[in-house]
């Protein structure tokens, strides 16, 4: 829109005719339309990233040139960008670890055309039949991706490890890389689980993959024993046909592979965070904020509904916790605190949630309605200048580094590496940092939303041909509104309103129980299994309705 309609008529211009806007195959289109998410780059942008994809040879000659290091990329069988390596190396009871990642500043240099459409997404959005990338794909699919048997420009963070998962020593360096072997998760679980069929795949790497998977072990238990929080929530799958129409919805299954990266990723991005505050004039840092302390007793109030004692389980970790808080209230702090205990550490709810696994059992329905509970109490995590730690992963500092590719902020990481290693790319870390960091997490939230908002429309999708039908389900949540269920098989909830609770058997919603009622004492309550029958699916709204039929006690 150009001028909008006053006394006169407005003026607009035709981007795109859509010749069918309610076809599944548009959904994705009409999120993004609904975001208003950039969808192409303008034409200087990709001219700019088509120059900078043919001539980055001549800028690598003074890298360190680490092309005979055995490193392997290890990702889905389905992706398409490459931005991290791996590989590590036995010195005595240690292990060296190499990180190598795209270097993405290599190729978006600061205040050009593509830096300021790649800052004004920050993010890339992915949706189950469409990436919206950051960049344009001739760096994003190109000279970016760290393809095999291809010199790379790269990022490296290489750290030494102790025995007990504790960095010793770290480095940063401009690298010029070759991936020796492009990997997939099923691959690598395959080597951890010793089956034969991956043996010829990984010829001559198994001694170095072997320490890949010691480095995890270590990682993963010196994690463990700072108390981060381990919240291992099931997602779902969406499995498309070609038309956007759905073939079927399964869980995402996240395996030892999958952990594994995952941990040496967490360790280059400590290490780079460690950077910052040593070398660099700035900082941008991934930040986790302890939770809310009325939130945190909301959730012990509601564990306990749900016979969970958290106290008590905690021992007196908790009481000695918030006589601590008197105290210092005592000695002049103004603030005032509701009374009642409170989880302040993230050792607490890493006891809690394994507790409660071991005593429920991890497929049970209470276990798994808790989990997103659970998570909602926490703060959102966000980007600042400020190194204000990182509450889940139990870390004095954080940042990201490892996904320039697809996150702005670990773009302006690499920049301010960079220039703390004395290489000036014309990036000035004074300017406008902090409001950076805000826009970044912003668009962030945004793209998350998207992502959630499409998968929700893909349920609807899935379930609007199925009306009449009766699935098990059970609870997980409740509300005035009415109890939300989710079906056996797939991550699909629905609504039972309240008006049909109160029509079906006389339930009403009781407030302090967390609970529908009826007067005979009759209880539905979280992780509560129940048949239903599918009644209602709105595209629009994204909502789906049931008719309780039978509670499965």
């Amino acid at each position: 829109i150009h001028e909008y309609p006053t006394k006169l008529p407005g003026k607009a211009e035709v981007l795109q005719v859509v010749e069918d806007p309610e076809s599944a195959g548009m959904d994705t289109l009409r999120v993004l339309l609904e975001a208003s998410w950039p969808r192409e780059f303008t034409e200087s942008a990709q001219s700019y990233a088509e120059n900078q994809a043919s001539r980055w040879e001549e800028k690598v000659k003074t890298r360190k040139d680490i092309r005979n290091l055995p490193l392997v990329t290890i990702d889905g069988s389905d992706a398409r960008d490459f931005d991290d390596a791996v590989h590590a190396r036995r010195e005595g009871s240690n292990i060296r670890l190499w990180v190598a990642i795209a270097d993405v500043s290599l190729f978006v240099e600061p205040g050009t055309a593509l830096d300021k459409e790649a800052f004004e997404r920050s993010t890339s959005v992915y949706f189950p039949d469409h990436v919206t990338p950051m960049l344009p794909e001739v760096l994003s699919n190109g000279v970016c991706s760290l393809m095999p048997n291809v010199d790379r420009p790269c990022m490296v963070c290489e750290c030494v490890i102790n025995d007990k998962g504790i960095v010793q020593s770290y480095e940063f360096y401009e690298g010029l890389m070759k991936s020796h072997k492009r990997m997939t998760y099923e691959m690598m679980q395959a080597f951890i689980d010793k089956e034969e069929w991956v043996s010829e795949e990984i010829q001559g790497l198994e001694g170095d993959l072997q320490v890949l998977v010691d480095a995890f072990e270590v990682l993963h238990e010196a994690k463990n024993k700072r108390g981060a929080i381990d919240l291992d929530i099931p997602e779902a799958l969406v499995q498309l046909n070609k038309d956007g129409t759905v073939r079927d919805i399964v869980p995402r299954v996240r395996i030892t592979a999958h952990r594994l990266i995952e941990e040496c990723m967490l360790i280059a991005n400590q290490c780079a965070a460690k950077f910052l505050q040593d070398k660099s004039r700035a900082g941008v840092y991934r930040v986790h904020e302890e939770p809310d302390a009325k939130k945190s007793r909301e959730f012990i109030d509601f564990l306990s509904l749900q016979g969970i004692n958290a106290v008590e389980i905690l021992g007196k970790k908790l009481e000695r916790k918030q006589k601590a808080k008197r105290q210092e209230r005592g000695k002049g702090d103004s603030k005032k605190e509701p009374e009642g205990p409170s989880i302040r550490d993230p050792e607490d709810y890493s006891i809690l949630l394994k507790r409660i696994r071991k005593d429920r059992g991890e497929d049970d329905p209470v276990v798994q309605a808790l989990q997103p509970m659970m998570l909602r109490t926490l703060k959102q995590a966000r980007y600042t200048t400020q190194p204000l730690g990182h509450f889940a992963l139990a870390d004095g500092d954080y940042t990201h580094f490892t996904s320039p590719i697809r996150r702005y902020p670990d773009l302006m990481v690499h920049r301010l590496i960079k220039e703390g290693l004395g290489v000036n790319d014309g990036f000035d870390p004074a300017t406008d940092l902090e409001a950076k960091c805000q826009h970044c997490s912003e668009r962030e939230r945004l793209a998350m939303d998207a992502e959630r908002k499409l998968i929700d429309i893909k349920k609807c999708r899935f379930m609007e041909d199925k009306l009449g039908e009766d699935f098990d389900a059970f609870v997980t949540g409740v509300t005035e509104k009415g109890i939300f269920c989710q079906i056996d098989g797939h991550f699909v909830d629905g609504l039972v309103n309240s008006e049909r609770l109160a029509l079906w058997g006389g339930f009403q919603f009781d407030a302090s129980l967390m609970s529908y009622k009826t007067s005979g004492k009759r209880l539905i309550h979280l992780g509560h299994r129940i048949k239903v029958q599918l009644v209602a699916v709105d595209i629009k709204t994204r909502r789906i309705d049931f008719e309780p039929l039978e509670l499965m006690e």
